[in-house]
């Protein structure tokens, strides 16, 4: 008797610690853009342990889940054309949640350092971007918050929401270079483009890099990140956003490394391999085994002729080869900066 009273008792105080109030991952809201057909977007969330999942596309039983052991449900929406508005709602027993005006269309994530940063309110033709982004259907934008960690997180920290363009703060502090991407994109491919920026100033890629990308150069005379630890962003601004299903990645990043650029030809191929992999293994194997992923080369910073290291960076980054496509960086797309050079403008203007 007394065993059933505690029991008891036990149940009542646990209420739903078998589970989670019924909701989609943080970064699945209102306004987004979900990867288009050929590809079947994923989507996942939090649930109660064992409970029937069904997911709704403008009233429609699309699909179905079981909310596993660790209180999380994962399916892939069905193949989308490009296009929209549509609601996703999804279903569990008497609860319900739904995210509305949803877009099926490209998703691209923006990652790197300051460069990667520089926000859309430092350009000279800052009215003109912004009112060319406002102008663009179908563009939206989403900023994963700077937050680091020495454990993968299983939702990113994120700033603000998915958003439409606009003359306001979370767009003047949106990455110019991610924006402008979109900009020059989206006239050739008459699609909606989804933009998610997840960048920190002065990081070097080993923060970026999973344990795993760590491990694959630790022969090549790769150094320890500092002052930041190993992969702490890719525990809390990468990882957590792999089950998003993607068109692919840009990247400019580099400057923080100059000092070991010898070390940056294993370390960026590995992180590439290992982000494709990630991706591909969160997202159902739903992505391509090779994501398409863009990088700018490193631009000048001085016009001296002392060897800073950043030449040696530049040829790290197309793995020894100079160019890109190349048998070490297959489906690697290249911005070429090293005629670009700003000497004057103070740096961070």
């Amino acid at each position: 008797m007394v065993v059933k009273i505690i029991l008891i008792v036990t149940l009542i105080l646990c209420g739903k610690c078998d589970g989670f109030p019924l909701r989609f991952a943080n970064y699945y809201e209102s306004h987004m853009v979900l990867q288009m057909a050929p590809k079947r977007a994923n989507i996942w969330g939090l649930g109660t342990v064992h409970h029937r999942v069904d997911v709704f596309i403008d009233g429609k039983n699309v699909s179905s889940a079981t909310v596993d052991t660790h209180s999380q449900w994962r399916l892939l929406l069905p193949a989308m054309p490009k296009g929209g508005p549509h609601d996703i709602m999804i279903t569990s027993g008497t609860e319900n949640a739904t995210i509305h005006d949803v877009l099926f269309g490209d998703v691209w994530i923006c990652s790197g350092q300051s460069n990667m940063g520089f926000t859309v309110a430092r350009l000279e033709n800052m009215s003109t971007t912004i009112s060319e982004a406002q102008a663009t259907n179908g563009l939206r934008i989403f900023h994963v918050k700077n937050i680091a960690s020495n454990k993968t997180q299983r939702e990113p920290q994120i700033d603000g929401s998915w958003q439409h363009p606009g003359n306001d703060n979370v767009t003047k502090t949106f990455s110019a270079v991610c924006l402008l991407y979109a900009l020059e994109l989206a006239p050739h491919l008459n699609r909606p483009i989804g933009l998610v920026e997840s960048a920190w100033g002065g990081t070097p890629i080993q923060v970026w890099s999973s344990p795993d990308a760590i491990d694959a150069c630790k022969h090549h005379g790769a150094t320890r990140a500092t002052p930041h630890a190993n992969s702490v962003l890719w525990n809390s601004m990468i990882a957590p956003i792999t089950p998003m299903t993607v068109t692919g990645f840009i990247w400019y990043q580099g400057e923080a490394n100059a000092g070991h650029a010898a070390a940056y030809q294993c370390q960026f191929t590995a992180m590439i391999n290992d982000w494709r992999a990630k991706f591909r293994a969160s997202s159902h194997q739903n992505a391509t085994a090779k994501l398409p992923f863009g990088f700018v080369q490193l631009a000048p910073n001085a016009n001296k002729t002392i060897h800073s290291g950043w030449p040696d960076l530049r040829w790290s980054q197309t793995a020894g080869y100079g160019y890109v496509p190349n048998p070490s960086l297959s489906d690697v797309f290249m911005s070429v900066a090293m005629d670009l050079p700003d000497f004057n403008s103070p740096y961070g203007s």
